[in-house]
């Protein structure tokens, strides 16, 4: 079944309200070694066209459809499905702790991102982190090729801590528990565990 998504407001009338949703985080997201072991994908993407908004736990969800650039944690194909906290519905615009301008709190079309998700086997979404830290606008340049956002990403400063920081990934207690460390780094590097002889 298809999902069901809200209108999205009709162009030209303007942001009338803004209402901030505040998490509370299980570790300390600014560490990237704690936002890498949290995340089950982590990647640059592009963003290839809004889908819609639903809503879960009276909170509404924007859905993106994405090209993926590059993995950094897992391997994920060709284009994927992003859901991010907030968006508009009856007219009010949601964010999570975004410091910026409201309009540029979602994602826009043509724009590239570095962002770190946890994935849904059920509805197949990753779903981002809301915590600042968790994303970082790579270009706004929707006229790059594939090829050029790749080197771009490549000699990214934060592309390169978060490749650093998979390595030393701190993972979730609650994940460990559940066993729900998808794409942990000892889980797919085991020979880096096997005693040197």
């Amino acid at each position: 079944m298809l999902p069901q998504y809200w209108p999205k407001p009709k162009e030209g009338l303007g942001i009338s309200n803004v209402r901030e949703i505040h998490a509370s985080y299980p570790t300390d997201y600014e560490n990237d070694q704690k936002l890498m072991g949290a995340s089950h994908h982590v990647f640059v993407v592009k963003i290839i066209k809004e889908l819609g908004v639903q809503e879960f736990y009276d909170t509404p969800f924007t859905q993106f459809e994405v090209e993926i650039i590059q993995n950094i944690k897992g391997d994920w194909e060709e284009s994927a499905i992003i859901s991010q906290e907030g968006g508009y519905k009856d007219g009010v615009l949601w964010t999570m702790e975004y410091n910026g301008n409201p309009d540029d709190y979602l994602f826009k079309p043509g724009e590239t991102y570095i962002l770190a998700t946890r994935f849904s086997p059920g509805s197949r979404w990753h779903t981002l982190n809301p915590h600042p830290n968790a994303r970082k606008t790579i270009s706004e340049d929707p006229n790059l090729t594939k090829e050029q956002l790749v080197e771009i990403a490549k000699n990214d400063p934060k592309v390169q801590a978060l490749q650093e920081a998979y390595q030393y990934e701190i993972l979730l207690d609650a994940d460990i528990y559940h066993n729900n460390t998808l794409n942990s780094y000892k889980s797919l590097h085991p020979e880096e565990e096997k005693p040197k002889e």
